[in-house]
This record gives structure tokens, sequence and C-alpha cells, in this order.
């Protein structure tokens, strides 16, 4: 469980400003932010750079076995009730958890929203659901993450991370102006962040230079 709700661990990664103030202007203009890309690409290491720049993170690493609603739920709340306030809200919260219809749904997420919320407005949470790729077949999936964008709209950031495009329920949010998506051609390194890569395992700086260019 713990694993499963902890930020992972940072040491030794590439420091890549760019791409944390990329993460940041795009919570800035939307709710919703998917970052996208094959395994090893940099997803979970830039999302776990950038949520360590804020206060309240709500970490959930989402898994094949998270794929029925009431698992997936469970998860969701406790990493919610990790940098809740109201201990006992989030509690209540697991009352909603008890199918997957649209009404539950939203209940429940009106519940995880309100824990949410916070008057410091430079400070909203964040909650970053990662690995959501696991649950593309889910049949609660759409519904799920068209009541997920409205109802922390006015609450919380959400970063999401996939490895393969996502359904159209999700997409569809994008042409909606709902949803912001970071590609695997924003993640790739830069050729200063391939220089710095490189000096970590003894490479010159030309030799950097050769190799990112190759």
């Amino acid at each position: 469980l713990n694993e499963k709700l902890e930020i992972p661990p940072c040491e030794g990664l590439i420091e890549r400003p760019r791409l944390i103030e990329k993460l940041e202007r795009s919570l800035g203009n939307f709710t919703v932010t998917l970052v996208s890309g094959r395994a090893g690409t940099g997803k979970t290491s830039i999302a776990t750079a950038f949520a360590r720049t804020r206060k309240n993170v709500a970490w959930f690493t989402v898994e094949s076995s998270d794929i029925d609603w009431n698992v997936f739920a469970s998860y969701l709340a406790a990493s919610v009730h990790r940098v809740a306030e109201s201990k006992k809200a989030v509690g209540d919260s697991l009352h909603a958890v008890t199918n997957s219809s649209p009404a539950a749904m939203a209940r429940f997420l009106y519940v995880i929203a309100s824990v949410l919320e916070t008057d410091e407005k430079d400070d909203r949470p964040l909650l970053v659901l990662d690995g959501i790729d696991h649950l593309f077949d889910a049949d609660w999936f759409g519904g799920f993450f068209n009541i997920l964008q409205p109802s922390l709209s006015q609450t919380a950031d959400v970063l999401l991370l996939c490895r393969s495009r996502p359904p159209n329920p999700l997409w569809r949010l994008r042409s909606k102006q709902m949803l912001d998506v970071i590609d695997e051609k924003t993640l790739a390194f830069n050729r200063d962040e391939t220089i710095s890569l490189l000096k970590q395992v003894g490479r010159s700086q030309s030799e950097a230079v050769r190799i990112h260019a190759e």
C-alpha cells in the first residue's frame, strides 16, 4: 500500500527545469494534464520531480489489479486521506463506493473534491494517477473521467500518466480544451540534458554532443 501511495524516490535524476516549467504552465491553464509515452520515456521521473515542488500531493500508482471500481476508488480515497485535513470526510467518501453508476461516482468525487479544497489559492493540492492505461478497458473509465474534471476543477490539479493514447472519452476532453497533453517528443532529452546525463558517466561534452546528434 505504501509503495502505491507514495511519491517515488527521485535521487540521481537529471534536473529538467524546462519540463517542470511546462507542467506548471499546463496545470495553470488546464485542470488535467496527461503525460503520455512508452515505458522508459521519463513520465514518472518528471512527475516525481514536479510533485516534490508541491506541498500537498496525493499520489496513486495504478496497477492492472485496480481495474475493479471499488478497488480503484478505495485506493484513490486512501491517497487523498494522506493529504486531507479531515480524515473523517475521506472515510465518509468510501460509503459512496458501492457501484460505478454516474450518480455514485459523482457523490464520491464530490467528497474527494471537498476534502482537497483549501483556502490557500497558491497551494492547490496535486493529484497524480500514474499508470491510468491499466484502466482503459474498465467499463466505468469514460464516465469517471468525464466527472473528474468538472468535480476537481476548482479545488485541485490533476496529473495523469499513461503509456498509450487514451480512449475517446478522455481524448475528447482535449478537444474541449479541458485537457493538455505532454507527449514523448516533449519528454525527449534535449542537447543540454543529454550532456548533463552523460557527464554523470564520465563522457566529455564533445562526446555527449555527438551522441545526442546520433
